[in-house]
């Protein structure tokens, strides 16, 4: 009888930490339909070039908004789910982000080469013709910056339309140096994935101190956040940490948030993609909803 008794206590502590497990670990909404592209190797190079992290990151993100919401013409073909959905647009973001042949760009192309991109496809959800489609592109950093006080932040943009002072995670030290606070990242972070918004973090890949690689963030838990890394089609994950965290850089530490959201155009403004049945109510000559696509 003691026997069973302790065999029954070992398994529901055993079930009772996974469930605690799992439950910290919160993914973007409908985090199935997120792709994994490891395009960004030599096997996938064209004319000795190879396609970039940043493309690849934005081709991930692209292809996650295609397949959750059914967008057409959001993808440049090939465009079925798959080995090599989203290629095409991975090669395309390639050069509208003026990536170099190693596959490196500048960080202030990374708003207008993705909202460029959007805007020649000119996506439509079917059942919804009279939607215009685009996505927003928004650099997140600390309140201790103001829209008079910008620093180089005004490169990407002006304040509140390419960058907001939202990012409550960012805090400093006694000794005035910055790291990012876990659980503010996790609790900010958690809301954007819950909400379907993607994220495109800047991190440090090489422990060199400095922001060299760009990956979509698609899950967080209270010590680490999870991402695809673009070389692979694995889960990657890394502590939550700022670069000047440590001496000589932290491997895989946060440098910098970006928020994309796909937005739709509705009275002559931007506004976030509504929901099906607000945009029933909005649209005009519709045809029902037989061809949205979009899970909730």
């Amino acid at each position: 009888m003691k026997k069973t008794m302790s065999f029954l206590v070992a398994t529901l502590l055993i079930i009772g930490t996974v469930s605690i497990s799992v439950a910290e670990t919160f993914y973007i909404r409908n985090f199935e339909d997120f792709p994994a592209y490891d395009y960004n190797t030599g096997a996938y190079m064209s004319n000795g070039a190879y396609v970039g992290c940043g493309p690849t990151t934005g081709a991930m993100i692209l292809g996650y908004f295609q397949n959750v919401m059914g967008f057409d013409n959001l993808l440049a073909p090939p465009t079925p789910p798959g080995l090599t959905q989203g290629l095409g647009t991975a090669w395309e973001l390639h050069s509208y982000m003026n990536t170099n042949s190693a596959g490196f760009g500048s960080q202030y192309d990374i708003r207008s080469g993705m909202e460029d991109y959007v805007a020649s496809r000119h996506p439509v959800i079917p059942g919804y013709p009279s939607f215009l489609f685009s996505v927003d592109v928004m650099v997140h950093v600390g309140p201790t910056y103001d829209a008079s006080n910008p620093g180089s932040y005004n490169n990407y943009g002006p304040f509140d339309d390419a960058w907001t002072n939202d990012a409550t995670y960012y805090a400093q030290t006694t000794s005035g140096g910055w790291y990012i606070d876990d659980g503010a990242f996790f609790e900010q972070t958690r809301a954007w994935l819950l909400d379907g918004i993607a994220l495109w973090l800047a991190i440090d890949y090489d422990s060199d101190h400095g922001a060299d690689h760009w990956v979509p963030m698609v899950g967080v838990s209270e010590t680490h956040y999870y991402y695809y890394d673009t070389f692979s089609t694995g889960l990657q994950s890394a502590p939550i940490a700022y670069v000047s965290e440590f001496t000589s850089g932290g491997t895989k530490a946060i440098s910098l948030v970006r928020t994309i959201r796909p937005q739709a155009v509705i009275s002559g403004e931007p506004s976030d993609v509504p929901e099906p049945a607000s945009m029933l109510l909005l649209s005009i000559g519709l045809f029902g909803l037989a061809g949205l696509r979009r899970k909730v």
